[in-house]
C-alpha cells in the first residue's frame, strides 16, 4: 500500500503560505527518493477558515495531494489514521 505524508497546514493564513511554501518540493523531493517504485501519496490536513487558501494553493503547486477537512476531533482522527507519517506549520 502506498506511503502516506500528511501536512497539517495550521489554521491562520500566514502558517497556511509558509506550509505550501515548502511541502511541495518536500513531496517531490521524497517521492523522487522512493526505493523500489514505493508509492507516496500526500494529505492535506486544513482547518476550516484557512480550506480555501490552502487548496487554491495546492492547486497552484500541481501537486496532486488529496484533502481532509479537520473540522471535527473525529474527522481530525479520521485523517491522521490514514497517515504514515504528519508535518505541522503553527
Amino acid at each position: 500500500h502506498p506511503r502516506v505524508l500528511g501536512l497539517m497546514a495550521g489554521s491562520r493564513p500566514v502558517e497556511v503560505d509558509a506550509a505550501m511554501r515548502v511541502f511541495p518540493d518536500a513531496v517531490h523531493e521524497l517521492r523522487r527518493r522512493a526505493r523500489g517504485g514505493e508509492e507516496l501519496r500526500a494529505l492535506l490536513i486544513n482547518a476550516p477558515d484557512t480550506d480555501a487558501r490552502a487548496c487554491e494553493l495546492l492547486h497552484r503547486s500541481g501537486l496532486g495531494a488529496d484533502v481532509a477537512l479537520n473540522d471535527s476531533p473525529g474527522a481530525l482522527r479520521s485523517a491522521l489514521s490514514r497517515c504514515d507519517a504528519v508535518a505541522s506549520v503553527s
